[in-house]
């Protein structure tokens, strides 16, 4: 992946970065045995961002349910009222992230290129 830290992410505003911050707490809170990682990418990752862009998420988890879809879709909504923020939350199984990985579809390869990990269930080898 491109930048490993949210930090280094000079462009975000405050409330962005206490948006994600916020998210990712939450988000482990309830659902932590559930997710294998949480990354930002898209153009808030990449830095070339206009005024109408969110914060997009993709989020691989072990197995989607309705539970967790529910959750997250609440998270989205209270924090973009506390910090008039847009978060856009892609689920994704850990096996459909492998088949992308396989295949270096676009969205893998996109991810790769650009993603900030914001949050992994265990470490990447360095």
């Amino acid at each position: 992946m491109g930048l490993t830290s949210l930090k280094e992410l000079k462009h975000l505003t405050e409330q962005e970065r206490a948006a994600l911050e916020e998210f990712v707490a939450r988000v482990r809170e309830s659902h932590e045995g559930e997710i294998t990682c949480i990354t930002l990418f898209g153009s808030k990752a990449r830095g070339d961002f206009d005024e109408e862009s969110d914060l997009d998420l993709l989020m691989v988890v072990e197995r989607p349910n309705g539970q967790l879809w529910d959750d997250v879709v609440a998270i989205e909504m209270d924090l973009m009222l506390k910090y008039d923020v847009v978060i856009s939350s892609l689920i994704m199984s850990y096996g459909n992230y492998e088949w992308h990985r396989q295949h270096r579809a676009p969205l893998y390869r996109n991810v790769e290129k650009e993603g900030v990990e914001l949050w992994t269930s265990t470490p990447r080898p360095s």
